[in-house]
C-alpha cells in the first residue's frame, strides 16, 4: 500500500490506543464487531481503509463515543 500519510498514521494510532485502553485484544474486538481478527489487524496497520460506518462500529466496540474518537484523530493528525 506504500507509506501512510500523517492522517492515516494518526487514525491507526488512535484506533490502537482506544482498543488497548479498553483492554481488548484484536480478537476480542473482532468478536464484538463480528469481524475476523485479521480485519482489525489490517485496519490498525493501515493496510485496510475503513468506512465511516465501520469507524463508528469500532468506536462503539471499544466503548468510546465516535465523535470523541474522531476528535482525537483530528488532533493527532495536526502538526
Amino acid at each position: 500500500m506504500g507509506e501512510l500519510t500523517v492522517e492515516q498514521q494518526a487514525l491507526c494510532s488512535v484506533l490502537v490506543e482506544a482498543r488497548t485502553n479498553a483492554k481488548l485484544t484484536q480478537r476480542e474486538l473482532a468478536t464484538r464487531l463480528e469481524r475476523d481478527q485479521s480485519v482489525i489487524a489490517r485496519v490498525e496497520l493501515g493496510e485496510r481503509h475503513i468506512t465511516l460506518l465501520e469507524f463508528i462500529d469500532y468506536a462503539n466496540g471499544v466503548g468510546v463515543e465516535p465523535t470523541k474518537l474522531l476528535a482525537k484523530v483530528i488532533r493527532a493528525s495536526k502538526p
